[in-house]
């Protein structure tokens, strides 16, 4: 009897010491609570993301040329490429982001068996060009910030749903990358 009676406590000791080890390993989730102010301000850089590469685009000057890009306006608050790039990854997902990179200031299209490129902005001697035959997309979501619900967590994901100001639900995943929260879900 004493022998069983050592024998459950060390297996008591064991499991004890499993869950503690567990608990401290950085795998709890962390809460609704503190995932929602992380979604909140991701979600306030998807406005601009979806500007730049899905909706109107960069602001550029109007002008009647032949030339397929025209100069960015002035009052836009970017100065190069690399700092749109460098916006889009801290609001996106290294995979995502890339992704949105390469299709954005690469212009890789398929049509008609081939490959064409049509970047949307160029940059020619320190000057961001915008090419102004690229339509918006129609239907670009505009979220309702207030209706962000955390749906889930986990130590590196939080899953939400969030509604456009014309109702339609979103579902929204946030990974945790080396570089902290990106958004891993198409927003447009």
């Amino acid at each position: 009897m004493k022998k069983l009676t050592k024998i459950l406590a060390m297996l008591l000791v064991v499991a004890s010491l499993a869950t503690l080890m567990v608990g401290c390993n950085g795998e709890e989730s962390i809460s609704k609570e503190e995932a929602l102010p992380i979604v909140q301000k991701l979600m306030e850089g998807v406005f601009e993301i979806n500007r730049i590469h899905y909706g109107d685009g960069l602001e550029h000057i109007d002008i009647e040329t032949n030339n397929a890009y025209v100069e960015m306006s002035s009052s836009e608050k970017y100065k190069s490429l690399e700092e749109i790039k460098a916006f889009t990854r801290s609001i996106l997902t290294e995979s995502y982001a890339e992704e949105l990179i390469v299709s954005t200031f690469e212009g890789r299209y398929s049509a008609g068996g081939g490959t064409l490129a049509q970047p949307r902005y160029i940059e020619v001697g320190g000057a961001i060009l915008v090419r102004k035959d690229i339509e918006p997309l129609v239907d670009v979501y505009v979220y309702d910030l207030d209706t962000i619900e955390i749906k889930e967590t986990t130590s590196n994901i939080i899953n939400a749903q969030v509604t456009t100001i014309d109702g339609n639900i979103k579902s929204i995943q946030v990974r945790l990358e080396k570089n902290g929260w990106r958004i891993n879900s198409t927003t447009y």
